[in-house]
């Protein structure tokens, strides 16, 4: 699962895979790996003791809208870099919110 940073680029930081953010070790290489939970109101990721909530769209292309603003984008391709098999849960970069909920 590729997932990107909310800087206006698409900055993969890690794969979504099994319910969990595995973070690329180059970008936080203090922090393997991240729990997703399903919640009545979205999905919730919690690092180091912090709640983020998002919102799933299902698209085209399917989107993790983050509380922050980060959107995280479903990828149809792997990173090229990457030599993990791909999955139907590749999400790639994240884009600032821009304009009002959809």
């Amino acid at each position: 699962t590729d997932v990107g940073a909310g800087d206006g680029e698409t900055s993969p930081v890690g794969r979504i895979r099994d319910a969990q953010v595995i973070w690329d070790e180059d970008m936080y290489p203090h922090q393997a790996h991240s729990d997703l939970q399903c919640a009545d109101d979205g999905i919730v990721l919690t690092i180091q003791g912090e709640a983020h909530k998002a919102r799933y769209d299902p698209g085209p292309p399917a989107r993790l809208r983050w509380t922050d603003g980060a959107i995280w984008v479903r990828e149809d391709e792997p990173l090229e870099d990457s030599d993990a098999p791909h999955t139907d849960n590749d999400v790639g970069g994240a884009l600032p919110e821009t304009g009002g909920e959809s």
